[in-house]
């Protein structure tokens, strides 16, 4: 399974996105921004290395840095 994540300003766009997806017979998901963050974070949790710390504040920093690329 591939997964594409694409970021748009556009409802309409992301809608006209999800309906070609389905079109096509393949699936698609509306995310609000705290559930990306949710996911991106999980995603750094899976790759980091856990035996360090990091100021709260940085890591916010970083994540929505992520989020805005």
């Amino acid at each position: 399974m591939k997964t594409v994540i694409i970021n748009t300003n556009s409802s309409a766009n992301a809608r006209l996105i999800l309906e070609l997806a389905k079109k096509m017979g393949d699936t698609g998901k509306l995310f609000k921004v705290n559930e990306l963050e949710d996911f991106l974070l999980g995603n750094i949790m899976e790759k980091v290395d856990k035996s360090q710390t990091v100021n709260t504040s940085t890591f916010l920093k970083k994540l929505r840095a992520k989020i805005s690329e």
